[in-house]
């Protein structure tokens, strides 16, 4: 982040980008790891602890309650009786616990009911609506564009009112708060999340997958790109496959090449015991490394290679090669050992949600300059788009 940010003069200024930096760096980071149906749930708390961080005037615990609880603590005896056939019915139901709740614990919704009674022709219109998160809320639109709390207050009417709308409310939510960059999908593949982070030999690398995923054919590619060898160091875990991936991982510590450990939910056993393997290597390799920089100028090592040639028949000491790098691949599962996902970097490979985010990964994965430039034609490109478009919609559905 104090690499690759602006360097104004102004102090304040240089905050101010740095803190906006590290948060959506962090975010990028995280949510990298993190399956679709998790991730609005990470933005949202990621919204809401900013806020209570930095405007502390704009939120409240009782907005959180009326958030994440809405009316539910209120029975039939606490509600009013009400004529709005829109809303449950007319009945005392879940909505009308919700707008009585919403309108008795914040000031700012003390007029809601009389606002509806007043102008319930629209209320029921927007009520009624495919999309009323995206569309103005009578009588309330004004207030609602003043107020310093407006972004949470529109979401809390959501919830109150539809909260079949709440996902795309909160999305929206998370962009008026942190911005746009934060509710753009992240195309996140193998490549481009290797160039970002760049793991050392020491961190592994763990893609977590859905069933039907597989990024074997990503890693090779990216490996080519660096001139790294995988497919001998490659094992598909399973019953008996642990002395193979101990083998494996052995061999390209010492050579230089990428193991790859495939489905790893079926060799749990192994995964309990890898990350200590992995610190006792880091630590003969430490040690190696020092005696051999101890050695260094004071020559000792013409008698070491003396002793080296008596002893022909002796295992040389350990020394991992830089270039070495561990690619674990798994499905989630409740038994995978957390210590190993602490010390590693973690990537979710699952089909796209959503259109936009299909085309581009897509666009990120399949289709590049070159391809594209292969035929000069506008028309081409024209068919590129349209079969992935296809392909994302395929997806979709």
């Amino acid at each position: 982040t104090l690499k690759n940010s602006e360097e104004p003069a102004d102090a304040k200024q240089r905050i101010d980008i740095l803190i906006d930096n590290i948060t959506y760096n962090s975010y990028v980071a995280l949510d990298r790891g993190l399956f679709v149906m998790h991730k609005l749930t990470f933005k949202l708390l990621l919204t809401l602890k900013i806020l209570e961080v930095e405007r502390k005037d704009t939120i409240s615990t009782q907005m959180l309650d009326l958030l994440f609880k809405a009316g539910m603590a209120l029975t039939n005896a606490d509600c009013p009786k009400h004529k709005f056939s829109w809303i449950d019915g007319g009945t005392i139901g879940n909505t009308w616990k919700n707008v009585v709740n919403l309108s008795k614990t914040l000031p700012f919704f003390n007029d809601l009911i009389n606002k509806i009674r007043s102008n319930e022709s629209e209320w029921k219109k927007w009520f009624d609506s495919l999309n009323p998160e995206e569309l103005e809320i009578p009588s309330f639109e004004e207030r609602l564009a003043t107020d310093p709390s407006g972004p949470l207050m529109r979401l809390l009417l959501i919830r109150a009112f539809r909260d079949d709308r709440v996902s795309r409310a909160a999305d929206i939510f998370v962009g008026a708060i942190l911005g746009a960059k934060y509710i753009k999908p992240l195309i996140c593949n193998v490549s481009n999340t290797y160039s970002a982070v760049g793991s050392g030999k020491w961190t592994p690398n763990i893609l977590l997958l859905t069933p039907g995923a597989d990024p074997t054919g990503q890693i090779k590619a990216l490996a080519k790109t660096v001139n790294a060898q995988v497919d001998q160091y490659t094992v598909s875990m399973g019953e008996g496959q642990e002395k193979f991936a101990k083998m494996a991982i052995d061999n390209a510590m010492v050579e230089g090449g990428w193991a790859l450990l495939n489905n790893c939910h079926l060799g749990l056993g192994y995964m309990n015991s890898l990350t200590d393997y992995i610190e006792q290597k880091k630590e003969e390799d430490a040690a190696t490394r020092a005696a051999e920089n101890s050695k260094k100028g004071t020559g000792d090592e013409k008698k070491a290679d003396k002793k080296k040639k008596k002893k022909k028949n002796e295992k040389p000491p350990f020394k991992c090669h830089e270039n070495f790098r561990l690619w674990i691949t798994c499905e989630a599962h409740p038994k995978f050992p957390i210590s190993l996902l602490q010390t590693s970097i973690k990537m979710t490979m699952e089909p796209p949600k959503g259109l936009k985010a299909g085309l581009l990964r897509s666009y990120s994965e399949v289709v590049d300059e070159e391809r594209l430039g292969r035929v000069p034609e506008v028309s081409w490109r024209d068919l590129v788009f349209s079969l992935c478009f296809l392909h994302s919609v395929v997806q979709e559905r």
